[in-house]
C-alpha cells in the first residue's frame, strides 16, 4: 500500500479549498487512506490528478466522482 504524507493531504486540501472553495476530507485509517469531497467537476479532477502526477503518483476515482484514492505509479 503506498503512503501519502500528511504534509501532501494538507497541501493538496488547501489548494482545493482556496482555488475551489471545496472542503476535501482525508481518512487515514487502518483499512487506507481516501479522500472525499461533497462536490466536484473536471476542473478539479483536473487539478487532483495534476498535483498527484507530480509526485509519481496517481489519482482514482470513483464512479460519481467525490472521493477517490491515490496510489503510486
Amino acid at each position: 500500500m503506498d503512503i501519502i504524507s500528511l504534509s501532501d493531504a494538507a497541501q493538496i486540501k488547501k489548494e482545493i479549498s482556496d482555488r475551489f472553495g471545496v472542503d476535501l476530507h482525508f481518512c487515514d485509517s487502518c483499512g487506507g487512506q481516501s479522500f472525499a469531497m461533497d462536490k466536484t467537476s473536471d476542473e478539479i479532477k483536473e487539478y487532483i490528478t495534476q498535483f498527484w502526477d507530480s509526485r509519481n503518483m496517481s489519482a482514482r476515482f470513483s464512479e460519481d466522482g467525490l472521493r477517490f484514492t491515490v496510489r503510486g505509479k
